[in-house]
């Protein structure tokens, strides 16, 4: 009976995030569900969740990850604020002449955008989605593009991915934790 009980928070982080259209929320709910059926208490599981919410964001290399990633995605919108991404995808649109080309350079994008999963949704985001828009592409369909052929992409060739330093840590962590 308890081996059931293990699918309850991933399918109600699931269904929260399909009904609220909100990840974090949804996945912070997830958590805190878990943590009930750890502790069986409301109000043990309420310490329960922010026990495992700090120990992953006092982790010095889950910490490395995000702040990684933040400062790539100011990056990003910097290269967008100083007109960089509009002049490339100006350039590219020479080339581009229709929908289905616009998400094959989704694609053409990976090599440049493959270090980290959010990394390409943010930067292969900003640099497709004027030609998107230009040819009518759902936003939907970018977003669908972007990121299922991001992970594939980070798991299999995993040389300098932030996936690869994130993995390590949370290793790391169940050792400790664990041994």
């Amino acid at each position: 009976m308890e081996l059931w009980l293990s699918i309850a928070p991933p399918l109600v982080a699931v269904i929260f995030a399909m009904w609220t259209k909100q990840v974090i929320s949804s996945l912070l709910i997830g958590l805190w569900v878990g943590s009930w059926l750890y502790t069986g208490s409301f109000i043990e599981s309420l310490n329960q969740t922010v026990v495992y919410i700090t120990g992953v964001l006092t982790d010095i290399g889950n910490l490395d990850v995000l702040l990684f990633l933040y400062i790539f995605s100011g990056l990003v919108a910097l290269i967008q604020a100083s007109g960089g991404v509009q002049a490339f995808a100006q350039w590219i649109s020479k080339f581009i002449k229709g929908p289905n080309q616009t998400l094959l350079a989704s694609w053409g994008l990976l090599p440049i955008t493959f270090m980290d999963c959010g990394f390409r949704v943010v930067a292969g985001g900003a640099i497709i989605k004027p030609l998107a828009k230009r040819y009518d592409v759902a936003k939907e369909r970018l977003a669908y593009m972007l990121n299922n052929s991001s992970s594939p992409v980070i798991v299999l060739i995993p040389l300098a991915t932030t996936f690869i330093g994130y993995i390590i840590g949370v290793l790391n962590a169940g050792r400790r934790d664990k041994w």
